[in-house]
């Protein structure tokens, strides 16, 4: 409790002005819900990449804050749907292009701002050398979390997706 309150103090208030110019960008969006009607937000790293000259890691940060805390004034329904999915799009980034602080600073906003609204975590498109990264540090991940992430390759896209929505909900 004691960490969510100093997140909390960190965090806000947010710069909307900044929010609404990144949202601009497309890298972040909120699409449709799961078969449970859990909302869906959808973070498009390769887009995020194009614009991170153009913003901070605070700025970004409060990006997925203020998506996170809209989904979850708005689109949770109390004693029915408490928890939200994120998707996390790595399609086009690399092991060698991927700015690791500016990952960890979004992770850790999920992580800390909103540990028990987050379902799952769909990583979709991981190249070679972060699929094998994630299978190296895949027991050294807390179960809890590791039960929350579901990494996912495009041969079994389908598959492991169609468990959770129904295919033409997602996005292309």
């Amino acid at each position: 409790m004691n960490d969510w309150d100093e997140w909390c103090k960190k965090t806000f208030p947010l710069d909307f002005k900044c929010v609404a110019k990144m949202q601009e960008t497309g890298f972040i969006y909120i699409t449709k819900r799961d078969r449970d009607y859990r909302p869906t937000i959808v973070l498009e790293c390769a887009k995020l990449l194009n614009c991170i000259t153009e913003f901070n890691e605070k700025e970004i940060a409060d990006c997925v804050t203020y998506a996170c805390s809209y989904a979850i004034d708005n689109l949770l329904m109390s004693g029915k749907v408490e928890t939200l999915n994120v998707i996390c799009d790595l399609t086009g980034v690399s092991a060698f292009n991927a700015p690791t602080t500016l990952i960890q600073n979004v992770v850790l906003t999920l992580i800390n701002g909103y540990p028990t609204r987050i379902n799952r975590n769909f990583i979709i498109g991981l190249d070679i050398v972060l699929r094998t990264t994630y299978n190296v540090m895949y027991y050294f991940i807390p179960e809890f979390t590791r039960n929350a992430l579901v990494v996912v390759g495009y041969w079994e896209l389908k598959e492991v997706m169609g468990q959770w929505y129904d295919l033409e909900d997602l996005p292309e």
